[in-house]
């Protein structure tokens, strides 16, 4: 797994960080709540001094964030792919090192709003409202994109946040996720989809309820009759030599699963070689996804979804150089 941009988005939002640094100073600055009134704040000139540099220290820490909120997301996109075969370590790592991490600033939305509806009030542009613009946009943009690509995993951000006790956002606004999933009716679907497959069952102990989901369990690794034949073993050794999401091979058959690039050039690979070898009218998303150890709806969305086929030219142009 990589973690090294998430950490460094992480420490944004900590206690004592800049983001904790900027409500600080605005809460201070402009009196929001009383903040200063109550607390009888009388500055020393050492006091006043670093109160008046503290805006343009926090301007420049948030203009010089060098990752955006895309690449943070690309980063924990990866690492749920690397963990989506084993549920456990999957669910730990969203619950401990993505949600938990913003526990602190979360406690401090009541907070947060009111220094929004403050500012909204405020003009002109100054350096701390332009960090906490910054700052908070970015935060934003994170946990809508997070939502969104969970969603894409049939992964629920509302349930994850009531495990955890922690709440990122309030509701679900199918308008601030849609730009990240396509369209509104794709992104209806998987919020659908959510309500459908899942169902609340007694563990065995019967102290505590969990969450099975038809069409996302991973199911036995198991190659079909149908890609027995000379024909599918063609393809198949092909697309062993072909490069696809991020240059990585897209079929390694070395283990069981089979390893490949990504499910989404897996999907690509599911519908071209259901076509082309005329196994079905339809795609078997069941019988594709037990050959990568990953659940049938989890691929099916990944054909779907904004990064569906990354490697689907190199793909095509393998397969269309056999015929």
């Amino acid at each position: 797994m990589t973690t090294t941009i998430e950490i460094k988005f992480f420490e944004l939002y900590q206690r004592g960080s800049v983001a904790d640094s900027c409500l600080f100073y605005l809460r201070w600055k402009y009196d929001i709540r009383e903040y200063r009134t109550k607390n009888g704040w009388r500055l020393t000139d050492a006091g006043a001094k670093n109160i008046e540099e503290l805006p343009a220290k926090l301007f420049a820490a948030a203009t010089n964030i060098d990752f955006s909120a895309e690449e943070v997301i690309e980063e924990i996109r990866g690492n749920v792919d690397t963990l989506e075969q084993n549920a456990a370590k999957l669910y730990r790592y969203l619950r401990q090192d993505i949600i938990k991490p913003l526990n602190y600033i979360s406690e401090q939305s009541e907070l947060i709003e009111s220094i929004k509806c403050s500012l909204n009030l405020l003009h002109p542009f100054t350096a701390g409202i332009g960090a906490f613009s910054i700052l908070f946009d970015l935060l934003e943009e994170f946990i809508n994109r997070l939502d969104a690509l969970l969603l894409e995993y049939g992964i629920d951000l509302m349930e994850l946040q009531k495990e955890c006790g922690i709440t990122l956002k309030q509701g679900r606004n199918i308008d601030d996720i849609t730009p990240y999933i396509g369209t509104p009716e794709l992104t209806q679907r998987y919020i659908d989809a959510l309500a459908q497959c899942c169902t609340a069952v007694a563990d065995p102990n019967g102290q505590q309820s969990i969450r099975s989901q038809s069409g996302y369990d991973v199911q036995p690794f198991e190659v079909p009759e149908c890609l027995h034949t000379d024909e599918a073993e063609k393809m198949l050794k092909t697309l062993e030599s072909v490069r696809g999401y991020k240059g990585k091979e897209v079929l390694n058959r070395s283990t069981t699963p089979w390893n490949v690039s990504a499910k989404s050039d897996w999907a690509y690979v599911a519908q071209e070689l259901t076509k082309r070898l005329k196994l079905a009218d339809r795609v078997d998303w069941q019988m594709w996804a037990n050959l990568i150890g990953t659940p049938r709806n989890t691929l099916r969305n990944a054909s779907r979804s904004a990064y569906a086929a990354a490697g689907s030219n190199a793909i095509l142009t393998a397969l269309n150089e056999l015929e």
